[in-house]
């Protein structure tokens, strides 16, 4: 059995579906990447999971902009080690 634990990178992790979605992953054992153009909802989500015991930081990105989604991605990489969903 393995201890490796996937790191899932979601966009729109702010609010609504992609919120849900950040804290879904968390809660079933996931670190988390949570992107939003706006950073501090970003943060805001980042926080919750941290307090239910997850793992997760907060990335400000604009998913309209390549070098955006570019600098998003490194970030990912450098803080959680991996990038796999």
């Amino acid at each position: 059995m393995s201890d490796y634990i996937q790191t899932a990178l979601i966009t729109g992790a702010g609010n609504g579906i992609g919120r849900a979605i950040a804290i879904a992953l968390a809660k079933s054992g996931r670190k988390v990447s949570c992107a939003d153009i706006k950073m501090d909802d970003a943060q805001r989500t980042a926080d919750a999971i941290k307090q239910q015991g997850g793992t997760a930081h907060a990335v400000s990105a604009d998913v309209g902009s390549l070098s955006e989604i570019e600098a998003m991605i490194e970030e990912t990489l450098s803080v959680c080690g991996s990038l796999d969903i």
